[in-house]
């Protein structure tokens, strides 16, 4: 019996003694290719970081497009791009977010124009009107946001959006207000965008207008297409007879007739002309 575990303790010695060795064998041959695979990877690395830093890569020159009311300057101040910096390494998203910072500006795009230049494209704002406030008056784009407060050197040659400081009334008809000024920005024909001075909002009584002529137009809450289209066919009738009136309010919102009423700004009391109606 003892003969017989000693064969079997020899022979399970044997069984790994001959498995030891290919077992070894394999692990450094394992142990090689990692090695190997470590050095190409670092080696693969310093060369990377060899290529996007090298100065053939270096920014020589900004180039920024599509400026109107801000400065290149500004934009360029704003991006704060460090010079000779790897253009291959600059965070591009972090630099349009830094230039989106500017009220005028809408959108940013940055590119690489290989292997020394970056160009910024600006998009900016588009003012519809100015919106007066409690106690200011702030730019409004053609989405109804109030960007921007209006300062002292700006251009304020845009209507004038008044009753913003009511809520009631900004709820009941701003976005109103804001398409009907989109809508007259696309027209050519008269009253255009270039022909609105003011326009206010009433909770009641909606959008009143006042143009650059001296029309003062009620047009209540919806289909100022119509309206306008109505308001053409009187005007053309009252050029015709009596020649178009420089001050009159004209009343659009009954859908069922149009009054117009002539306004003396100046003569003596009680001579003011009664107003004239035109049913539809």
């Amino acid at each position: 019996m003892r003969t017989s575990l000693r064969n079997k303790l020899r022979t399970r010695r044997n069984r790994i003694q001959r498995t030891r060795g290919p077992f070894l064998r394999e692990a450094l041959s394992a142990l090689l290719l990692l090695s190997i695979v470590a050095l190409m990877t670092a080696g693969m690395i310093g060369i990377f970081y060899g290529i996007v830093q090298a100065p053939y890569f270096g920014l020589r020159e900004t180039v920024v497009r599509g400026c109107k009311e801000i400065t290149e300057q500004e934009v360029l101040a704003l991006a704060a791009l460090r010079p000779s910096v790897s253009i291959l390494v600059v965070n591009r998203e972090k630099v349009a977010r830094r230039v989106k910072q500017n009220p005028w500006v809408r959108e940013v795009s940055v590119g690489l124009e290989l292997p020394d230049r970056m160009v910024i494209r600006v998009q900016e704002r588009t003012v519809r009107a100015i919106v007066k406030g409690k106690d200011r008056l702030h730019f409004m784009d053609p989405a109804g946001v109030l960007f921007k407060r209006v300062e002292k050197n700006d251009d304020i040659d845009f209507p004038v959006v008044t009753g913003y400081e009511n809520q009631a009334a900004v709820d009941a008809g701003f976005m109103k207000a804001v398409a009907f000024l989109n809508k007259l920005a696309e027209t050519k024909t008269h009253p255009n965008i270039q022909d609105i001075a003011s326009v206010h909002l009433d909770p009641v009584a909606g959008l009143s207008v006042v143009t650059t002529s001296g029309l003062c137009l009620k047009l209540g809450f919806e289909k100022y297409d119509e309206k306008l289209a109505r308001l053409a066919t009187v005007m053309t009738d009252l050029e015709r007879r009596t020649g178009r009136p420089r001050y009159a309010g004209v009343d659009l919102d009954d859908p069922s007739k149009v009054t117009v009423q002539k306004k003396e700004i100046l003569g003596p009391a009680g001579n003011a002309e009664p107003s004239k109606e035109y049913r539809m």
